[in-house]
């Protein structure tokens, strides 16, 4: 499993997973394993015992998906795996977490104009290297979509 983007806000006590879909969909185990990765990080004590967790899928076009009928269907495919982390996945307490977790869905464009809506707010004479930031996210994305035709 890769992560794309993984933050933490510890006054929050909040856990957020980016996961950046271009042209791939969703791997048939992946909100178990992030629920797994969640569980790691707070047994270790990297990230509170009391914090949320909240993945979110960026993706090309929007789905509207059921995420409970999705965790079974992850569930089923783990408890048939030879792999032990898809196997550890599988645990009550991560299906628990994952049940738990905030799982949501928003796609490229709809975050590009997010981008340039809140650009548009900021003060650029202060808030110039944010401006920047979302710009060149932004110009990132346009040149993918166009190797890929989407968007």
């Amino acid at each position: 499993m890769e992560i794309d983007n993984l933050s933490y806000n510890e006054t929050e006590a909040l856990l957020v997973a980016n996961e950046f879909k271009l042209a791939a969909k969703k791997n048939e185990d992946q909100i178990l394993k992030y629920a797994w990765m969640f569980k790691k990080l707070r047994d270790k004590r990297f990230i509170a015992a009391e914090s949320r967790f909240l993945l979110l899928f960026v993706v090309v076009t929007k789905e509207d998906i059921d995420w409970e009928a999705e965790i079974q269907r992850e569930l089923a495919s783990c408890e048939n795996s030879s792999k032990r982390t898809a196997r550890a996945a599988c645990e009550p307490d991560v299906i628990a977490i994952a049940k738990s977790a905030e799982i949501k869905s928003t796609t490229w464009s709809d975050l590009m104009k997010f981008n340039e809506k809140y650009s548009a707010e900021l003060d650029p004479e202060t808030e110039q290297v944010e401006i920047k930031l979302l710009w060149g996210f932004n110009e990132s994305l346009k040149g993918k979509a166009v190797m890929q035709g989407r968007f």
